[in-house]
């Protein structure tokens, strides 16, 4: 009788033991699936390596320290793009960030209207001996947006929104099945549907890009789903 009450007393322990140790298990693989979904961990990676450009390389006669660091930056982003779920968006605002406050941005000089380094606005040109007439933190900031004024990056950003308009009001789809019903005989037939349909928009939307991702593409996707 006493040993089968110690063995069952050491049975109770022993599952008592395991009760206490289980839910600290469970917290521990709760914060280390935690660690490992954060995303800010995951961008460490892409950090390090725009740093160790960033301050490994040595400018010289033909490699500015401006190029280096857009090289820096332009690396950290693509990486951090490839590894991470981190939205395109917040790196290209990121990195823009960081070179407009760095000044590392090609800055016109208002003197002779020529290029130069913006961190180097209000030094003094060692060959001319005149002073770098420019504004870094005004030029930078400008150099830095002067891109979003592109009428390729507007054209781009609107053909895809009619694109994604296209797709959501059906209207890729009702076309598709227009064009299947007149010429879905042959898959030939259908071919020269497509070119037709390019044919006919070339007028109204000249642009190759607009027209054939934002329109056109669509409605293949379409009739390729249908």
């Amino acid at each position: 009788m006493l040993v089968q009450s110690s063995n069952h007393q050491s049975i109770h322990l022993e599952e008592a033991s395991n009760n206490e140790t289980t839910p600290l298990l469970s917290v521990q693989k709760d914060k280390w699936k935690q660690l490992k979904e954060n995303q800010l961990l995951k961008l460490l990676p892409s950090v390090m390596l725009g740093a160790l450009i960033w301050f490994g390389m040595t400018p010289n006669e033909e490699l500015t320290l401006t190029a280096i660091h857009l090289l820096a930056v332009f690396i950290s982003c693509i990486f951090a793009l490839i590894t991470t779920s981190i939205d395109i968006s917040m790196l290209v605002l990121t990195g823009l960030t960081i070179l407009a406050t760095t000044h590392s941005f090609e800055c016109l000089d208002h003197a002779t209207g020529q290029s130069t380094e913006c961190r180097l606005c209000g030094d003094v040109n060692p060959l001319t001996g005149d002073t770098f007439q420019c504004n870094a933190g005004k030029d930078s900031f400008e150099q830095s947006l002067k891109g979003f004024s592109s009428s390729v990056v507007w054209l781009i950003f609107a053909a895809f929104h009619l694109g994604k308009a296209v797709e959501m009001t059906q209207l890729g789809r009702r076309i598709s099945l227009l064009m299947i019903k007149s010429f879905g005989k042959h898959v030939l037939g259908l071919g020269y549907a497509i070119v037709l349909s390019e044919l006919l928009l070339a007028p109204f939307v000249p642009s190759n890009t607009a027209r054939g991702g934002g329109i056109v593409l669509p409605i293949v996707r379409s009739i390729a789903t249908t």
